[in-house]
């Protein structure tokens, strides 16, 4: 699961704790994006839900809506190539 930016403190370590540029980004996050409280009251309904497993490996954005996989990668000569070059890119580094 990937909530998106939520506010918090976790980036006080690279903006310093209390610093106007930390509050100013805190307080734009807060504004744009949910807090880690609506955030919560929207997945963890998601994770206990009896049709979860139907969605094996599935993304869900931050409103718990399934990301659906792109029709134009999944099928065709686009999946063919993305294999392929996934398969190239993984035996150069296994090998």
């Amino acid at each position: 699961m990937n909530p998106g930016l939520i506010k918090s403190s976790i980036r006080s370590a690279t903006l310093g704790e209390g610093t106007l540029g930390l509050k100013l980004t805190e307080w734009i996050i807060g504004e744009l994006f949910p807090s880690l409280e609506e955030y919560t009251k929207i997945i963890l309904p998601l994770l206990f839900s009896p049709g979860i497993e139907s969605h094996s490996g599935a993304m869900f954005n931050r409103h718990g809506d399934p990301i659906q996989p792109s029709k134009t990668l999944a099928s065709g000569l686009c999946l063919l190539q993305v294999l392929d070059q996934s398969e190239r890119l993984a035996s150069g580094v296994l090998s």
